[in-house]
């Protein structure tokens, strides 16, 4: 169901919650595959692939990292295409302009 239109199980759905990829778009067939079988390497490590989302940078547990997807809220995807994306290059960082 993650690659279906509605982009998430019924689960998530409730929750409001969607599957994207690297750019926000609906995942493929063939990467909610390996999304879904690399769920096991997850379970395998004793839930930590699990645990890991809360200590990655983008919030990414074991199987989004090898599948290169992101749960995201449904409310805060529809948000984004009213604002461009930001470039690197655009990004402020501390310290002085070069």
């Amino acid at each position: 169901m993650e690659s279906s239109k509605f982009q998430a199980t019924f689960g998530k759905m409730a929750m409001g919650l969607r599957v994207v990829d690297q750019e926000g778009k609906k995942i493929t067939f063939h990467r909610a595959t390996a999304r879904f079988w690399s769920k096991s390497f997850s379970a395998i490590t004793v839930l930590i692939g699990w645990f890991m989302a809360g200590f990655t940078k983008k919030k990414q547990a074991l199987h989004d990292l090898i599948a290169q997807t992101y749960v995201v809220n449904k409310a805060g995807l529809q948000l984004s295409r009213y604002y461009p994306p930001v470039h690197p290059q655009e990004v402020y960082t501390e310290g002085p302009q070069v």
